[in-house]
């Protein structure tokens, strides 16, 4: 919550704030991937409740419903090893996700 004291406001014209946020290690699963703003959201009556917005948050650069597959697990034995993964942002022209494995010839 942010708060502000009392204020005159002109008509069309345009305000902004700046705050810093702590951007979380995955986007929300069971919530809103959002910010609410509201002025006057203790209002008690729709006079002192002027205006409200929501914003979409974009996806939080994560990699979700990871597996793995494989034909077998005996040593020594030539394998088919299968990955899957799925971004939750776009991977810019030119990315990429790199996958590294040791011990394996």
């Amino acid at each position: 919550v942010l708060l502000w004291g009392n204020a005159t406001f002109r008509r069309n014209a345009p305000y902004g704030f700046r705050h810093n946020i702590r951007v979380p290690s995955h986007s929300p699963r069971f919530s809103s991937n959002a910010f609410f703003l509201e002025f006057g959201y203790d209002g008690t009556d729709f006079d002192e409740r002027p205006a409200a917005a929501v914003v979409e948050c974009p996806m939080v650069a994560t990699l979700i419903n990871c597996g793995v597959g494989y034909q077998t697990t005996e040593v020594g034995r030539q394998n088919r090893v299968e990955l899957w993964i799925q971004t939750m942002s776009s991977i810019r022209p030119g990315g990429g996700i790199i996958i590294t494995a040791t011990g394996f010839s």
